[in-house]
């Protein structure tokens, strides 16, 4: 299903939490991490809807980095045709494994991951979601507890923070 043309629709159903988050806050006063980024693919979607929201791609592969970045520089260039007053906040790009990010607690406001967990071997990341909420500033507490519902048909379903 994942390569099958759906992918792209997959992902930008992540947009979804990330605008509920974002609702009433201010995307140029934000900052978003992508761990595990690829292509950088989900990233120009980010952009997108948050252009002034600054934003870290962080990849293990240097070679999935280079491929962000370009896809990046595509999408600001081609922004700049469609939508020419419109200006990109910029996107800075790290290699990094995502069990050993380099980045001081509290450095974000926003982690988001797309496709990490499906690839990741056993046991590298025990810890799961929880191990990225140092990188960023304590939720308030209507904020700190999801729980996670089930919808018909026995899908599982995120509830909005």
């Amino acid at each position: 299903m994942l390569f099958q043309g759906s992918q792209d629709a997959m992902q930008r159903a992540a947009l979804a939490p990330l605008g509920r988050y974002m609702f009433g806050r201010d995307p140029a006063a934000m900052s978003l991490l992508e761990v595990a980024a690829g292509t950088g693919r989900f990233h120009t979607f980010i952009k997108d809807n948050y252009p002034a929201m600054a934003t870290t791609c962080s990849d293990l592969s240097p070679y999935y980095l280079a491929e962000a970045r370009e896809n990046m520089e595509y999408f600001d260039e081609f922004n700049s045709v469609v939508e020419p007053g419109r200006r990109l906040a910029p996107t800075r790009f790290v290699q990094a494994a995502a069990e050993a990010l380099p980045f001081p607690d509290g450095t974000f406001d926003v982690v988001m991951n797309v496709y990490l967990f499906h690839g990741a071997r056993a046991g590298r990341l025990q810890a799961g979601p929880p191990a990225l909420a140092p990188l960023m500033p304590a939720a308030p507490p209507s904020q700190q507890r999801c729980r996670r519902t089930r919808a018909p048909r026995r899908r599982r379903r995120w509830r909005a923070c």
